[in-house]
């Protein structure tokens, strides 16, 4: 019984974690793939180390400043901080989620024009990630408990 109740505990607890909420991302890409026909993409915030995929962020870093003129200065800055600086998708979700979303909108407009596709995405906050994770971890432990008190 004690251990029905501990299970029940963390798996609520790994909902609310899981249902905590996303912040407002941005994913661009080349408009062409690879040779190898993978498509060129990346999510703004995150570190790139390959290739073509750092060749296309330093391209996009280069086009934000004129993507985000009309944003107050305080987001261009931590926009371009968190994109290309110091890349932190959850700090620069931070960032977008206190923009209106319209602005975000036309950030996606502006860096479409200059010839990416660009569109809006989903970062789940990391409490968000922890409480995915928790799930994966019990799905699994349940899952290994079954074969093992099945056999």
């Amino acid at each position: 019984m004690k251990k029905r109740a501990i299970a029940h505990a963390a798996l609520l607890a790994a909902f609310v974690s899981l249902l905590n909420g996303c912040l407002p991302g941005i994913i661009v890409s080349r408009q062409e793939p690879t040779a190898q026909g993978l498509p060129v993409e990346f999510r703004l915030g995150n570190k790139v180390e390959v290739g073509e995929w750092i060749a296309l962020q330093k391209q996009v870093c280069g086009d934000l400043d004129r993507a985000t003129e009309g944003l107050p200065e305080d987001a261009r800055k931590d926009i371009y901080r968190y994109s290309c600086k110091e890349p932190n998708r959850h700090a620069l979700g931070e960032t977008l989620a206190n923009l209106q979303p319209e602005q975000v909108d036309d950030l996606c407009a502006r860096l479409s024009r200059k010839g990416y596709a660009a569109k809006q995405d989903r970062i789940p906050k990391p409490a968000g990630e922890m409480g995915t994770a928790f799930l994966v971890l019990i799905g699994t432990m349940a899952l290994v408990v079954g074969i093992a008190g099945g056999m």
